[in-house]
């Protein structure tokens, strides 16, 4: 096989498992979707309960909460859509859509600064993906709860590759000293792995990443360099 039939082949099988990974991502979302309209049948269920008592106020407050829940993920993926439109590699895209519906489906505020045209090149796409996942489930996990809970994602181009950022507000303070360490955590007992792997992850692959904390909030960053 010549150096360029091998060159082919390499970018052939990037693009399939791009694919795969993208694919993967839309799975889970068509999941999400099926559960969605699993639910709506037991609210249809619930609203006939409400109707056959007369409990005509209790109904419209089961109705508004529906409509709010059904509103918020709606919103969701508008703002997504709009927001990603020219976000790559796919599987980034993919990802990050699925995130922000998730916490919109939770009720979390999200707000989102996303460069157009954002483009991430890197060989170890899978780990940045999980770095991020982690900063992005863990301000879901903290900010779900809270009555007026957001995240905050930033992704923009540099001069030297991209940058992003997650940001949330939260209900206990953490150590900043600590929040590396294996098996800390602000969650309870049996929890706090997470940051611990992203930690090994951004040391694998020499990724610059700054932890910040303020009286309201924590920020999680890296900047992956251009290859």
């Amino acid at each position: 096989m010549t150096v360029k039939k091998e060159e082919e082949q390499k970018a052939e099988e990037k693009q399939l498992e791009i694919l795969k990974s993208y694919i993967k991502n839309l799975e889970q979302l068509n999941e999400k979707t099926s559960a969605f309209r699993h639910d709506y049948k037991n609210i249809l269920s619930g609203l006939s309960g409400f109707i056959k008592e007369g409990k005509t106020e209790e109904m419209k407050a089961y109705l508004s909460e529906i409509i709010h829940t059904t509103e918020k993920i709606s919103e969701g993926q508008d703002l997504a859509w709009k927001e990603l439109k020219y976000v790559y590699p796919l599987e980034l895209k993919g990802f990050l859509y699925e995130k922000i519906l998730s916490a919109y489906a939770q009720k979390i505020q999200m707000y989102l600064q996303i460069d157009e045209k954002l483009d991430l090149q890197c060989s170890y796409m899978k780990d940045v993906i999980r770095i991020l996942g982690i900063f992005i489930d863990n301000a879901i996990e903290e900010t779900r709860d809270m009555e007026n809970g957001y995240i905050i994602i930033v992704a923009m181009n540099t001069e030297q590759g991209c940058f992003f950022s997650v940001t949330n507000n939260y209900k206990n303070k953490p150590e900043l000293a600590l929040i590396q360490q294996r098996g800390y955590t602000t969650k309870g007992e049996n929890r706090g792995m997470g940051l611990y792997w992203a930690d090994e992850l951004v040391k694998k692959h020499e990724i610059m990443h700054n932890t910040n904390i303020t009286d309201t909030e924590i920020a999680q960053e890296i900047e992956i360099m251009k290859e």
